[in-house]
């Protein structure tokens, strides 16, 4: 088993006339894919860095900018995003012909990359099921070393650990970081993916579209799907609100399997939202969770 420490940057559009909003909401393109490839015992096995020339959003936003350092003329030297993932694909391992090959997972620092590279092969109409489990380094380190519900930057986990980091908000750079981070965190025991998966708690399922939250109940993409246990349909109803912008339920199929359901609204224009779906599989914890809300 492989590791692929991930990251990426993205530019936004310049406005939000330039939004692009069909046939999703496409919060950022990627410009830049860095990774690095580890085996268990954290021992570098090779590095991918590319630029992408973007297709969308072709004019650097200011802020992205300023945060990246990465200016026009850079992007314009990029490759085309379907020549880049073709390329990246084979070097984390899928093989020339997009099957078989060496086994790996993706590990990246929040879940926002894997939800941007979704969105990213989404828009430019390429496959996706491809991509492999993808586990929370930042998630790991703010439950085992701070212990807190706060979501704690790469930069202050390297502080933390009294490492210099590579300059910041450079794609290759902050995957190089991670490593370092994970390194510390490991202590020098061997990686598993057992270990990230437990530390990580990973949503089983991830979905969005735009919608209203108050039609949500008569929605069926949203309140049915498939069980992941049987081939029965889990349907959600009682749904509570967790926060100004967050419902959550406990779905259920006719065979008994149980999943807690939460739905993220994000305002976007015309009075609609975009709605994460995330699925869990339930415990005691969840459980306790959604009784004790309203």
């Amino acid at each position: 088993m492989n590791y692929i420490v991930l990251d990426l940057e993205w530019n936004q559009a310049v406005s939000r006339r330039r939004l692009i909003t069909t046939p999703i909401l496409l919060n950022g393109e990627i410009i830049q894919i860095g990774a690095v490839k580890v085996n268990d015992s954290l021992e570098e096995l090779g590095r991918f860095n590319e630029m992408i020339k973007p297709k969308f959003y072709t004019t650097m936003h200011p802020t992205v900018k300023n945060l990246t350092g990465i200016k026009n003329a850079d992007i314009e030297k990029g490759g085309s995003f379907p020549d880049v993932i073709k390329a990246f694909r084979e070097w984390c391992g899928t093989g020339a012909d997009g099957r078989g090959g060496e086994e790996f997972v993706f590990v990246t620092w929040s879940m926002n990359d894997l939800s941007m590279m979704r969105d990213n092969l989404t828009i430019y109409e390429l496959p996706s099921e491809w991509l492999p489990p993808c586990y929370d380094a930042q998630k790991l380190f703010d439950r085992q070393f701070i212990d807190d519900d706060h979501q704690h930057s790469l930069g202050y986990a390297m502080y933390i650990f009294k490492e210099k980091p590579l300059e910041c908000h450079d794609a290759l750079n902050d995957a190089a970081n991670t490593v370092t981070v994970l390194r510390h965190m490991m202590g020098g025991e061997k990686l598993t993916e057992d270990y990230l998966d437990i530390s990580s708690d990973e949503p089983m399922y991830y979905t969005h579209m735009k919608i209203k939250p108050e039609l949500v109940e008569d929605d069926s993409d949203l309140s049915v799907f498939g069980c992941f246990d049987c081939d029965e349909y889990v349907v959600c109803r009682n749904w509570k609100r967790q926060t100004s912008y967050q419902l959550v339920t406990i779905g259920r199929c006719q065979s008994g399997h149980e999943f807690f359901v939460r739905l993220r609204f994000k305002k976007i224009h015309d009075g609609l939202y975009e709605v994460y779906r995330v699925v869990y599989d339930l415990d005691a914890e969840l459980e306790e969770i959604y009784e004790e809300l309203e």
